[in-house]
């Protein structure tokens, strides 16, 4: 695996990604409540936008384990990772409406 700058944005977007899952985490515990259980589904969609990356920088090692093409599960993980955070902010939405 060469090294190219896509692979160097992946790899500092997986970073970011833990990075934010473990502040939101220690944010969701201290907050608690109804406002933590929505951003059990913001941290949910983080998790999948994080394996997306990582599965895009690892793809002799998936192509080999999965016989699904490396793309197509990038893509559901991404796909899904948007919904998860879509569901997220609608329940945000839900608790501040009046």
């Amino acid at each position: 695996m060469e090294i190219n700058s896509i692979l160097i944005v992946n790899i500092i977007a997986v970073i970011i990604g833990l990075s934010s899952i473990y502040i939101i985490y220690s944010l969701r515990k201290k907050i608690g409540g109804r406002l933590g259980g929505a951003l059990n589904l913001f941290v949910w969609g983080v998790v999948a936008m994080t394996f997306s990356f990582i599965w895009s920088i690892v793809p002799e090692f998936i192509t080999f384990a999965v016989s699904f093409p490396n793309e197509e599960i990038q893509r559901i993980l991404m796909i899904a990772g948007m919904t998860i955070f879509v569901l997220s902010a609608r329940k945000f939405f839900t608790l501040i409406r009046p």
